[in-house]
């Protein structure tokens, strides 16, 4: 459940159900118009077994309507979270009311400039942490510096960075404000938040860069 213009929108409304030969739900107006229930209504007469959407989204709809969900006979089996940090309490509210304690949740994190994820747990792999996005997908090494810019242990520092692959979509050839504008403090990396337990961001974001 995305707007379509955003790029989670339109990677997971348009781009990806075609890829995997999938259908998409597309529907107009608010969530939460002309009820609160209206999300969980049209996965249960769809039939709807993957949910997509947003923290922000899932603040609201918890607000509206807490106790929507248990009305209807919807069954996910995969549940996303994307676009910005989820809190613990919220990320609960979705596991056990909206998913029924039964739907694995994706917390991925990533930005614009890198035209995919950065951190994601994987389902069957990595155990689910609320609040966490989880540790890199494959090719990305999540690092963490110091004010000095030097890489230290797991736990909170100066930024929290990855990565050893290819994954921007900024130019930097043709626009070397990227480099002054994102890339001063520690060339070459792009920032993300610090945190304690090796995992990638769940607060938002720091410096940014492409590389």
């Amino acid at each position: 459940m995305a707007d379509i213009g955003w790029i989670t929108g339109h990677s997971y409304i348009v781009y990806g159900p075609l890829a995997l030969a999938a259908f998409s739900v597309v529907y107009e107006g608010l969530p939460t118009y002309p009820d609160a229930g209206r999300p969980w209504r049209i996965a249960q007469e769809l039939d709807v077994n993957i949910f997509h959407t947003s923290p922000t989204a899932i603040r609201a709809l918890r607000r509206a309507g807490p106790d929507e969900p248990p009305k209807y006979h919807h069954h996910f089996k995969h549940m996303t979270t994307v676009g910005e940090p989820i809190e613990p309490a919220v990320w609960r509210w979705y596991y056990d009311v909206v998913g029924k304690g039964r739907a694995v949740i994706v917390d991925t994190w990533w930005q614009t400039e890198n035209g995919g994820f950065l951190c994601s747990t994987v389902p069957a792999v990595h155990p689910m942490k609320p609040g966490s996005a989880g540790p890199g997908v494959p090719g990305i090494h999540p690092i963490i510096y110091d004010e000095e810019g030097k890489e230290i242990p797991p736990r909170s520092g100066r930024a929290d960075v990855s990565t050893h692959g290819q994954r921007g979509s900024c130019d930097r050839r043709s626009d070397h404000r990227l480099d002054s504008t994102w890339a001063v403090e520690f060339p070459g990396i792009a920032g993300m938040s610090p945190r304690s337990d090796g995992r990638c961001a769940a607060t938002p974001p720091g410096p940014r860069g492409c590389w």
